[in-house]
């Protein structure tokens, strides 16, 4: 009878334990659909926030050129009504209210040539320059998410009961890397 009573004994704290492993894989797969969701919202805010970047850098550049064509359009036409004045250089000498006009044009054309300038230059840093790390942040937060999702499903044998997003994420780790996540080990879950 004492046989009996400790086979039973086995038993039951092989079920408690069994018991504990389930409730653990259960708070890991809880957690890892909570990890799951913020990298899914953090990936399209990146996402969002690079489209953003692009349209703006787009946006930039087309003001930059609207600006260049319009300080060229004036600068042809006072060209040639500077070339018409010069004509009559004693209007001018007697008129300083002309030359002044003048002379401001020149300043507002070359003050849109200035800002079509800076606009260029924003465009380039939205277009490059900005895009870049955001890019390479994304790309980083993936990789990184993919060796956290396989290393908890290689420890805690999770593939088979992850969400169909985190699963797919092990399964291009494992093509990629060539590891085994899991899948001889399933876990009974809630």
């Amino acid at each position: 009878m004492s046989s009996h009573v400790k086979l039973r004994k086995e038993r039951v704290g092989t079920l408690d334990y069994d018991t504990q492993i389930k409730e653990v894989r259960c708070q890991l797969v809880d957690q890892l659909k909570v990890l799951d969701l913020q990298l899914e919202q953090k990936t399209q805010q990146l996402q969002d926030m690079t489209d953003y970047l692009r349209r703006r850098g787009e946006i930039e550049s087309e003001y930059a050129r609207s600006l260049e064509k319009l300080a060229e359009r004036f600068t042809l036409r006072i060209k040639s009504n500077l070339c018409f004045s010069s004509m009559c250089i004693s209007v001018l000498r007697k008129d300083p209210s002309t030359h002044s006009v003048s002379q401001v044009w020149v300043a507002l054309l070359s003050q849109t040539r200035q800002e079509s300038k800076d606009h260029n230059g924003l465009s380039e840093s939205c277009s490059n320059l900005l895009i870049q790390p955001i890019v390479h942040c994304l790309e980083y937060t993936q990789r990184l998410a993919k060796k956290v999702l396989q290393s908890v499903c290689l420890c805690a044998g999770l593939a088979d009961v992850l969400p169909v997003p985190l699963r797919l994420c092990v399964c291009r780790g494992e093509a990629e890397g060539g590891g085994e996540a899991g899948g001889k080990a399933k876990a009974e879950c809630c």
